[in-house]
């Protein structure tokens, strides 16, 4: 197994982690299929942009600390209406 093959492998693991912590099983099914269908690095810019899983992770913890709440439609609607 090479370096980029392990690194790859425990990203997957973590990104596993980080998903499942989410609690949110229609997401979890979608990430599970996405992360089979991944065999390298390369086949997803996901892995090549350590940005990416930092803005991830922050936005794990974000939600985490309530900092981030799910709206309905009309909560949506209301708000980009009245700005």
């Amino acid at each position: 197994m090479t370096k980029s093959t392990m690194a790859m492998e425990a990203e997957k693991a973590e990104l596993a982690r980080i998903i499942l912590a989410l609690d949110d099983m229609e997401l979890v099914k979608k990430v599970k299929a996405s992360v089979k269908r991944i065999t390298t690095p390369k086949e997803d810019p996901f892995f090549t942009n350590p940005a990416n899983l930092a803005h991830f992770r922050k936005s794990v913890k974000q939600r985490e600390n309530g900092e981030v709440v799910e709206l309905t439609k009309e909560e949506w609607q209301k708000m980009l209406l009245s700005e």
